[in-house]
């Protein structure tokens, strides 16, 4: 996390929560400005960085006069807002401001674009479940954005919120109609419920529709059981003649074994992280379209999140999904085969 500029000034040790005189002092060098009453306190270290904890505490990266490392202290804040404007807090009897850099928390507006854009190609394809896990990850940059909304121009949140409502009323509309659930069954999706369901009014070209039966508990929604799908392949779904939708086939190869290829990552906070895994299967089988899970445990849930997040195999085997967070921490990111968990392997991605 770069940082802008600190602001010192001296407090007693009973009035640790005043702040006297303010002076802006550089951030690399720790010197304030000629008079500070804080000058001979604070010139005794340098901050290098702040980084947010929980229970609104920070951690402070500091070198001490003539040191040649840095060390680190966590401390109270009395005011912290991670990834906002500053952070105040006290260090040895003196109270420093620290700013938080704007080009920084501007990064989640860059990646909301990006995401945001690739959920509405993703949709117009055809392609519900990729267009989901995009639009989520918009969503992620959106609620970074809303809450530092300081940062942002008046009516930019309101356009970013506009542009989010669209795209994701494209993406359920999509995602509503067909859903395969595995490699032999697909659920289709109604406004209103069908009162006799029968499989002949159902076709899909490439498979055979073997059964058809209401969704228990969604009277709108119809269960069809098919034939083994091709991981991969685009089917239509038709009713009654009428195109639905088309989903993706999904695999039955269980595969052998499986690399986490993305072992252990240096992430930037605020900009996008991608996860891979790369599935061997038996010869002569297709590697495309096998579902792979991967799960992110994040180790501080008070300012990152956990994903549990399903992708497709491509024709390589191999399975990506994408996304980022939003403080200087670690993930614990683990993949295995949708169908065998038992096959899995474990990485780590470091925030900072």
């Amino acid at each position: 996390m770069k940082n802008k500029k600190f602001v010192a000034s001296a407090v007693s040790a009973a009035l640790v929560a005043s702040v006297v005189a303010p002076v802006v002092a550089d951030a690399a060098t720790g010197k304030l400005a000629a008079g500070s009453v804080s000058k001979a306190k604070a010139a005794k270290i340098t901050i290098t960085d702040v980084k947010p904890e929980k229970d609104g505490n920070v951690k402070v990266y500091y070198k001490r006069s003539g040191a040649s490392s840095s060390v680190s202290k966590t401390v109270k804040a009395d005011y912290i807002r991670h990834l906002g404007t500053y952070a105040l807090f006290t260090l040895n009897n003196v109270q420093y401001k620290w700013e938080f850099s704007a080009k920084t928390q501007l990064t989640a507006a860059k990646s909301f674009g990006k995401h945001i854009a690739l959920a509405d190609q993703e949709a117009t394809a055809g392609n519900a479940a990729t267009a989901k896990q995009y639009l989520e990850n918009a969503q992620s940059h959106y609620n970074t954005i809303v809450k530092n909304s300081e940062l942002y121009s008046p009516g930019t949140i309101t356009n970013y919120k506009e542009r989010l409502d669209e795209v994701a009323a494209k993406v359920d509309s999509l995602a509503g109609k067909v859903t395969a659930i595995n490699a032999t069954t697909v659920e289709v999706s109604f406004d209103e419920a069908i009162a006799n369901i029968d499989k002949a009014d159902f076709t899909i070209d490439g498979l055979t529709v073997e059964n058809a039966v209401a969704k228990q508990g969604d009277v709108k929604t119809v269960v069809l059981t098919t034939s083994t799908q091709e991981g991969g392949k685009t089917y239509t779904v038709q009713y009654n003649g009428a195109v639905v939708g088309t989903f993706s086939g999904i695999s039955s190869v269980l595969p052998t074994a499986i690399t986490l290829d993305t072992k252990s990552v240096q992430g930037v906070v605020g900009k996008d992280v991608t996860l891979k895994a790369t599935v061997t299967v038996a010869e002569g089988q297709s590697k495309a379209g096998i579902p792979v899970t991967f799960n992110v445990d994040a180790a501080n849930n008070n300012l990152n999140k956990d994903f549990v997040v399903e992708a497709l195999t491509d024709a390589d085997g191999v399975a990506t999904y994408t996304y980022t967070q939003y403080a200087g921490y670690e993930d614990v990111v683990t993949s295995y085969p949708t169908g065998n968990a038992s096959l899995r392997e474990t990485g780590k991605v470091y925030w900072g």
